[in-house]
């Protein structure tokens, strides 16, 4: 069963990936450009953060984009084993599952189930890292005769907890409609069995 926050994605003030800010990229280019220093000087400024490499390319972006040819070029001739590409994937999820459970990684996107449009108030949400996996949440309530809201949620995701709902979808059918598709619901579950 996939992780539930598999496809969010990580803010990149947590992504262990960026190794400097944008600030500090303005800086290298600000010491390069304007007070002529040289790139050896600016890598030792930065030594333990980037290589100098890193310098060269935020300096020229031509030869990072040369560079990331050559990767590429260079990745397919020497593949990653499956074993190798499952652990790091299994390192990402579980540290995208720390950043959940510390409140840094939210969920943009909600679907709220409901059987009657009185029982809104007291509905549960639930949230999901995609509007498609919101939406095909909200499909599934309407072919069991539910109603559902599916939107996005509005604040950003670092900054706190959810305050508002963004209606981007209603499902609901009308009684005729929902007493149809719960009948076809219950039959397809029937014929599966």
């Amino acid at each position: 069963m996939p992780y539930k926050c598999q496809s969010a994605k990580v803010p990149r003030k947590f992504d262990r990936r960026v190794k400097l800010t944008e600030d500090e990229r303005q800086e290298i280019i600000y010491l390069y450009k304007i007070e002529g220093q040289t790139i050896r000087a600016i890598a030792r400024t930065f030594e333990g953060k980037c290589s100098r490499r890193m310098i060269q390319f935020i300096l020229f972006p031509e030869r990072a984009e040369i560079a990331k040819q050559n990767f590429k070029r260079w990745r397919k001739e020497n593949p990653l084993d499956k074993k190798t590409w499952a652990g790091y994937m299994r390192g990402h999820r579980q540290y995208k599952v720390k950043l959940h459970v510390s409140g840094v990684l939210k969920f943009p996107f909600f679907c709220r189930v409901f059987y009657r449009k009185t029982d809104f108030k007291t509905s549960r949400r639930f949230v999901f890292a995609t509007l498609k996996e919101a939406k095909a949440a909200g499909y599934r309530a309407a072919m069991r005769g539910c109603y559902a809201n599916t939107g996005e949620l509005e604040a950003h995701p670092i900054a706190g907890p959810y305050s508002q709902e963004k209606t981007i979808l209603e499902y609901g059918l009308q009684n005729k409609g929902r007493k149809y598709w719960a009948e076809r619901y219950q039959k397809n579950k029937e014929n599966t069995k």
